[in-house]
């Protein structure tokens, strides 16, 4: 017998139903990503609460039931901003969330696990919670030093080596080397793990000399010019050089996740004098983390 009822927390709506495709496959569609989540425990969605509406409607589309959203309040669930350090252990890829939303969601240890033994290299840690939104502006902002408007809209050789256009030249071979091991094959699983090494030395060769670094620099702005004089540009090719940190960031809250507004501070996750290095492991669908 199909069934659906919703409840608005601290968190939004929490939507529970009887399982119906149909069902599911509308609120993907019709309710941004940024907008909702699954709670696997629960067994429910949490939905913004703006979204109340669309919920009623795609209940009785599908179940035939006539949702009750009485003293629901629509308004849109934003949370007092705040500054928060928190403990990244994976970031994904940007993509289209939908609605144009072009961000990456960021992993945390379920149960706010914390370390307290070394672990073995390659062996897989904890659950992961997708906890963390980090919109592609936020993420461009902090690795090529400006507002997504006033850049290329691609990774640049200072997002490769995860160094800013300021980087004094004396340490531009200093990231040249950390983020080679990063991304060394016996320690980074992920899929663009061989082409990120051929660009880290590609960069690397551009960036060490003075003279070319001048050139490619002004090259840049004549891009970042080039673009925004033209209607934006849609997708991304922008990369994110470095996929775990200990992040000091302002933010907000939605549906259960943390809305990344501005990064104030990103380092290394260290433990025992080593730092963390995670990569998603495809064969096994799952983190791998190495300690260097």
């Amino acid at each position: 017998m199909n069934y659906a009822r919703v409840k608005q927390t601290d968190q939004g709506l929490e939507f529970y139903s009887s399982f119906d495709r149909n069902l599911v496959d509308a609120i993907k569609y019709q309710i941004p990503a940024n907008m909702r989540r699954w709670n696997p425990s629960a067994k429910c969605w949490i939905v913004d609460n703006q979204y109340a509406m669309t919920l009623k409607n795609i209940t009785y589309d599908c179940l035939g039931i006539a949702l009750d959203i009485t003293g629901i309040n629509f308004n849109n669930l934003q949370n007092t901003p705040s500054t928060r350090l928190i403990r990244v252990e994976y970031i994904g890829q940007v993509k289209d969330r939908g609605n144009g939303d072009m961000s990456a969601y960021g992993a945390r240890n379920a149960n706010n696990y914390s370390y307290k033994i070394m672990f073995i290299s390659g062996v897989h840690g904890p659950e992961l919670e997708w906890s963390y939104v980090f919109p592609e502006s936020t993420l461009k902002k902090w690795f090529l030093g400006s507002n997504e408007k006033e850049t290329v809209n691609t990774s640049t050789f200072y997002t490769v080596l995860a160094v800013k256009p300021t980087t004094p030249q004396k340490e531009i071979k200093t990231a040249w080397r950390k983020m080679l091991m990063r991304y060394h094959p016996d320690v980074n699983s992920d899929e663009d793990a061989a082409s990120m090494t051929m660009r880290i030395n590609d960069a690397y060769n551009i960036l060490r000399n003075p003279t070319k670094r001048k050139k490619y620099d002004a090259g840049l702005r004549l891009q970042a010019s080039l673009t925004n004089s033209n209607r934006p540009i849609k997708g991304s090719d922008f990369t994110i050089p470095v996929r775990c940190g200990m992040i000091l960031a302002t933010g907000h809250d939605s549906v259960g996740r943390f809305i990344v507004d501005e990064i104030l501070e990103w380092t290394d996750i260290v433990e025992n004098g080593r730092s963390l290095v995670t990569s998603w492991d495809k064969m096994t669908n799952s983190l791998r983390r190495e300690w260097l």
